[in-house]
C-alpha cells in the first residue's frame, strides 16, 4: 500500500493491487509494474507452501475421500446430503 501511496495512487479497502516484496522482513515492496527486484527466499517459501497444497490435493484425488472440517467424507455426494 505504501508503494502505491508514495506514487500518488488512490488506495482504499477492497481495491485490488499488485505488488512485489523486495524485503519480506520489512514488508518493503514495489508496485508490480515497477518492481526492481524481489525477495527470493520469501517467494520460494510461498511457492513451497502452494506446491504442498497442490500435491496433497493431487495425491488424494484418487482416493475418493475428501476432508471437510477434519471429518472424512466418503464422496462428494455426502457433502450435498444425498447419500
Amino acid at each position: 500500500m505504501k508503494a502505491y501511496q508514495k506514487r500518488g495512487f488512490f488506495t482504499a479497502p477492497g481495491i485490488k493491487i499488485g505488488y512485489v516484496l523486495r524485503d519480506a522482513s520489512k514488508w518493503d515492496g514495489d508496485i508490480e509494474r515497477d518492481a526492481s527486484g524481489f525477495d527470493a527466499g520469501y517467494y520460494r517459501k510461498l511457492l513451497g507452501k502452494e506446491w504442498n497444497e497442490a500435491f496433497f490435493a493431487i495425491q488424494n484425488a484418487n482416493t475418493g475421500t475428501y476432508v471437510l472440517k477434519s471429518r472424512p467424507i466418503e464422496n462428494e455426494r455426502d457433502t450435498l446430503g444425498r447419500n
